[in-house]
């Protein structure tokens, strides 16, 4: 089946949470976070350094997620760090 673009930027644009899975080591963590659609095939979402989840993306970037109703998406991806939100290439944000 193939996705749906417009209707996963739909979904992820108005869901409050997300649940991304992290693992690293023999360790995997899942936990909500709020989504930010860069673009249809991009979401972003915001951590701290001194959280986990960063630890374990650094250690590991391949990342699991789960958005909307009833798990209505369920994917892969590899994070990329984009930096501050507040560093002036990431003003978009």
């Amino acid at each position: 089946m193939e996705l749906d673009l417009k209707d996963f930027a739909e979904t992820v644009k108005a869901e409050e949470v997300m649940y991304l899975a992290t693992a690293a080591g023999d360790r995997v963590s899942v936990r909500p976070v709020s989504p930010l659609l860069l673009d249809e095939k991009t979401v972003c979402f915001y951590t701290s350094k001194d959280a986990l989840k960063y630890a374990q993306m650094k250690e590991n970037p391949h990342v699991g997620f789960v958005v909307g109703a009833v798990g209505r998406y369920q994917g892969e991806g590899t994070v990329r760090f984009l930096g501050s939100v507040f560093a002036e290439e990431n003003a978009a944000l």
